[in-house]
């Protein structure tokens, strides 16, 4: 007789504790499309993929001097994308065998057939893009005052900016060009669409 008395007074704090229960699941439930948008599945896979973003933005801009007494072709350190647009400045001056005072658009007479691009100016500013360490010459123009063109999806990819002096060979050059380079992503304002060079 205790035993029943006591298991029917302990009848009504067994069902509280299941009513407990029951609220605690349902009020989980409720939550649960909030926790999807805050916890790992949602919140921290958009916070991913931005500091992915922050990790692969490249400079849009960078000084370089390119010396005309080496074959090597200079890196920029910046990295343009199809649709972008290139603008490039440069100044100085360079001597290639017994031609003095080059500028960056080079001299009257052609590099000939020893050069990076033969048919243009002998010691003028090359312009190329490299992908995956190879410089790619049908993506490549000479330099030319207020250089700025809109890189195409033809013969062009994705790449770094590069430079070369056009000369038949380097071992008795001398000076160099400074050269800035910068890259207007696409739709931004300083995006012109201008072609001055061939690309």
């Amino acid at each position: 007789m205790t035993w029943r008395h006591g298991w029917f007074f302990a009848l009504p704090a067994i069902l509280v504790m299941a009513l407990a229960i029951g609220a605690a699941c349902g009020d989980d439930d409720d939550d649960d499309g909030e926790l999807d948008s805050d916890g790992p599945a949602g919140g921290s896979s958009d916070d991913d993929s931005s500091s992915d973003d922050d990790a692969t933005d490249d400079d849009l801009s960078s000084d370089v001097t390119v010396p005309a007494d080496s074959d090597a072709w200079t890196g920029s350190g910046v990295r343009v994308f199809v649709g972008e647009t290139l603008t490039v400045s440069a100044s100085g001056t360079v001597t290639i065998g017994e031609v003095e005072d080059i500028g960056p658009a080079g001299a009257d007479e052609a590099c000939g057939d020893e050069c990076a691009m033969p048919t243009q100016p002998l010691g003028a500013l090359v312009i190329a893009l490299e992908t995956d360490s190879k410089v790619n010459m049908d993506c490549s123009a000479i330099y030319s005052d207020s250089f700025s063109t809109s890189i195409t999806e033809t013969g062009c990819d994705n790449g770094e900016v590069v430079f070369l002096v056009n000369a038949p060979s380097y071992d008795e050059n001398s000076g160099s060009f400074e050269v800035s380079v910068e890259v207007a992503p696409v739709g931004s304002d300083d995006d012109a669409g201008d072609d001055d060079s061939g690309y």
